[in-house]
């Protein structure tokens, strides 16, 4: 299967992991920049969640350079600003939770498990607060 393929089974099979939680069902989208996750936040009531493609990377100790991994990030969006109330702060920290047991442990289209890197918080975006949650799975070119 080619790597265009995979790339796109594993965005869709994190979407499907994502909609699960009852917050963001049918509040979920696909974009490939920052610009396309503005302009999707926009049309859409917070809490939501921007699905970003962050394409290949080598993964380093692999035989002839065919063993990769394919990144996503998930840009959380919550009402509110850095500023936000503490019941603000403790909704997106739950949505966060909830996204890390939908996911964790789950095995990608390439058989491989999700792993999570990194969780952040990036600002505010539009009058909402964004964090961005990192995940990638090992891919065999």
């Amino acid at each position: 299967m080619a790597l265009v393929d995979f790339a796109a089974k594993c965005v869709a099979h994190m979407q499907e992991l994502v909609e699960t939680g009852p917050l963001v069902k049918q509040k979920t989208f696909w974009v490939y920049t920052e610009e396309d996750l503005l302009r999707e936040m926009n049309l859409i009531k917070a809490p939501g969640v921007g699905i970003i493609y962050e394409g290949t990377r080598n993964r380093g100790l692999q035989q002839h350079g065919r063993a990769s991994e394919v990144g996503v990030a998930l840009a959380v969006i919550m009402e509110g600003s850095q500023i936000a109330t503490l019941d603000r702060k403790e909704a997106i920290v739950d949505l966060l939770d909830q996204l890390r047991i939908a996911i964790m442990g789950k095995t990608s289209p390439t058989g491989h498990p999700w792993a999570f890197q990194l969780e952040t918080p990036t600002g505010d975006i539009v009058k909402n607060l964004l964090f961005l949650q990192r995940w990638s799975t090992a891919i065999i070119l």
